[in-house]
């Protein structure tokens, strides 16, 4: 029986995957993610934009029932497999504060191109984060008046999310404070989210590697978080450059050259690996080697070919596992990460 028959039949994937990887000496991680397949089950659950409807899909990790699920997933992960490290994917694509259209891998590969409303992207007014910035001081009401106000104006979205310079910067948030408080908030969340999951995981074992997929400097932003703070939770960090947010396409190699460099100064200490498109037109093997060499040149400590490997062609990850043996392996720079 071949191996993929195997595979499938299997009653431990994971158990299985764990097993291939070692053998060929690979790391072995775990990714935990905010959306999932059966989320609809629990609405209670889910992120809520500022009309109160729920954002499909994300969870929300202010809600004490969601950080139990993540913890639990991940003591059972640590306890039942070998692991190397367990990547935090916790930023989600429909979650851009104050845009409405969508110009990421989710727009450019499946044809989702905007929101049904300007409100979608002003997140989370859920029980949760309403209750947690009440008790911070914030006056909820204040800011979704505030919010409302610039969606009238006709500021979000389309002014935000064509920003190009300081002084427009100054005019919005001038007009529309709420804004940025509220933003501030959000992204003082999720560093407080990591940083409590960071801790659990140590604990349980400090040998586990803890990784952080999240956006570059130049979008985190985009999303109400902060990439300085976020990386401080972590042992190391995996940039999107494949994700292009409002209003560009995936990375040309030479947006990731800067992008990357700028990764690694606000990183400081801590490694930095660059994920690079493998999808879509905008990808073939020449921007992969030119991306490859750029993010290299910039201090990435290793690369990651992204974003789905059901949708790189197996031509792309070929050649991308060319590239990995002759930087890395024959020369005996680093092992697999």
């Amino acid at each position: 029986m071949k191996d993929v028959d195997l595979f499938l039949s299997s009653k431990d994937p994971f158990g299985d995957i764990q097993y291939y990887a070692k053998k060929l000496g690979f790391k072995f991680y775990a990714m935990i993610l905010n959306r999932w397949p059966q989320s609809d089950l629990f609405p209670d659950c889910h992120m809520k934009s500022i009309n109160g409807k729920i954002i499909p899909k994300v969870l929300c990790a202010n809600n004490p029932k969601v950080m139990n699920l993540y913890k639990s997933i991940i003591k059972d992960l640590a306890t039942k497999y070998d692991l190397d490290g367990i990547f935090l994917a916790l930023l989600d694509h429909y979650v851009q504060f104050g845009f409405i259209h969508l110009t990421d891998e989710l727009a450019y590969s499946l044809g989702i191109k905007r929101f049904n409303s300007p409100e979608v992207g002003l997140a989370c007014f859920c029980d949760y984060c309403t209750k947690k910035a009440t008790s911070e001081g914030i006056d909820i009401e204040k800011i979704k008046k505030g919010l409302y106000r610039g969606i009238e104006m006709g500021i979000i979205p389309h002014h935000v999310e064509n920003i190009t310079s300081p002084d427009e910067v100054f005019n919005f948030l001038d007009k529309v404070p709420e804004f940025l408080q509220w933003m501030h908030f959000r992204s003082k969340s999720f560093t407080e989210i990591h940083k409590e999951l960071y801790k659990y995981i140590k604990k349980l074992n400090p040998s586990i590697q803890v990784a952080l997929n999240t956006y570059g400097p130049a979008d985190s932003w985009k999303y109400a978080a902060n990439f300085n703070d976020l990386v401080s939770q972590c042992d190391w960090v995996k940039p999107m450059f494949y994700s292009g947010t409002y209003p560009g396409l995936p990375k040309t190699p030479e947006q990731v050259k800067v992008e990357m460099s700028k990764a690694v100064k606000y990183a400081k200490d801590k490694p930095v690996v660059a994920g690079i498109n493998g999808i879509g037109s905008a990808s073939n093997l020449e921007n992969i080697r030119k991306s490859f060499s750029s993010a290299l040149s910039a201090g990435s400590k290793g690369l990651i070919l992204s974003w789905d490997y059901a949708l790189i062609p197996l031509e792309h990850i070929t050649y991308f596992g060319k590239l990995c043996e002759e930087v890395f392996y024959e020369k005996g720079k680093l092992g697999r990460m």
